[in-house]
C-alpha cells in the first residue's frame, strides 16, 4: 500500500511540472542600435543626423539610418501631431527619425517601411493603443511610392536596340501622398484602436472608405440632428482632438471612451 501511495504521489508531482506555465508570452518588436545624434540645419525645419542610427526589426532585418540623414518628421503626418505627439518627442523620436530614412531613400516597400515604423515604436516604448493609431496613420495617410513606366521619346536617328529599349519604357519610381485625413477622420482612427484593439493586418485592411462606414459607439449619431457642416464638424473634432491628445499620448484609455 505505501508503494502505491508513493507512485501516485510522483505522479502527481510529474502532472504538476508539465503543466501549462503562468509566465506571459514576451513578444519581441525589435531593438535600436544607437542613438539619435543630429544637428538642426540653418531652415530650422530639417535636421541632419551626427551619428548612424539602426532599428533591428523581429526578423533581424537592419534597417539603417546612416550620418549624414537629413529628416524632418515629414513621414508623419502632421494632422496626427496633436495626438500622438511631434515626431521629435517621446518615445517614437528614434522610430520616426529612421521611418523618415527609409520614406526619402524609397528602396523598400512602403508597405515594409510603415510595418517597420510601427515594430520600432514598440520597442521605444510607445504604449500598443498609440502605436497603432500611429501605424493606421501612416499606413493610409503616409508617404507611398512605385514602380511606373514612362515612355521615352525619341530625338533623330536612333539604334535598333535602343529603338526597343526605349519601346519598352523607361521604369521610374514614383512617390505620391494620399489626401490628407480630416479631424472627424482622426477621431474615427482613434476610435476604431480604442474600441476594437485591432491586429496591424485588421488595421491594413481597414481603407478610408471602410472607416466611413464603421458604426461609432455612445451617443454619436443622432438621426434626427440636422447635420453639421463639414466644416464646423472638422473645427470640433479638432478641438476634441487637441483636448485629448495629451491624455491619449499619456495612456489614459478611459478619456477617449
Amino acid at each position: 500500500m505505501p508503494r502505491i501511495i508513493d507512485h501516485c504521489y510522483f505522479a502527481i508531482i510529474v502532472l504538476v511540472g508539465c503543466g501549462p506555465s503562468s509566465s506571459p508570452v514576451t513578444v519581441s518588436f525589435g531593438q535600436f542600435e544607437g542613438e539619435v545624434v543630429a544637428q538642426w540645419d540653418a531652415n530650422g525645419r530639417d535636421m541632419t543626423l551626427r551619428e548612424p542610427i539602426s532599428f533591428i526589426d523581429p526578423t533581424d532585418k537592419r534597417w539603417d539610418a546612416p550620418a549624414g540623414s537629413v529628416v524632418n518628421g515629414a513621414s508623419i503626418p502632421a494632422a496626427f501631431w496633436s495626438l500622438i505627439g511631434g515626431p521629435f518627442e517621446g518615445k517614437y523620436r528614434n522610430a520616426s527619425v529612421v521611418h523618415d530614412v527609409y520614406c526619402e531613400q524609397m528602396n523598400e516597400p512602403w508597405e515594409d517601411v510603415h510595418q517597420m515604423f510601427y515594430q520600432a515604436c514598440r520597442s521605444g516604448g510607445v504604449d500598443e493603443a498609440q502605436a497603432k493609431v500611429m501605424y493606421y496613420a501612416v499606413y493610409h495617410f503616409g508617404p507611398r511610392w512605385e514602380w511606373g513606366v514612362e515612355a521615352e521619346v525619341a530625338s533623330g536617328p536612333i539604334r535598333e536596340a535602343d529603338a526597343e529599349r526605349r519601346s519598352r519604357g523607361a521604369r521610374r519610381l514614383t512617390r505620391y501622398q494620399p489626401t490628407p485625413p480630416t479631424a472627424d477622420e482622426i477621431e474615427q482612427v482613434r476610435d476604431f484602436v480604442l474600441e476594437e484593439d485591432p491586429t496591424p493586418s485588421q488595421m491594413r485592411t481597414l481603407d478610408r472608405d471602410q472607416l466611413h462606414r464603421r458604426p461609432r459607439r455612445g451617443d454619436r449619431s443622432r438621426p434626427n440632428q440636422t447635420p453639421m457642416p463639414q466644416q464646423q464638424m472638422d473645427r470640433s473634432a479638432s478641438s476634441d482632438i487637441s483636448q485629448r491628445g495629451e491624455a491619449f499620448r499619456s495612456g489614459s484609455r478611459q478619456d477617449f471612451r
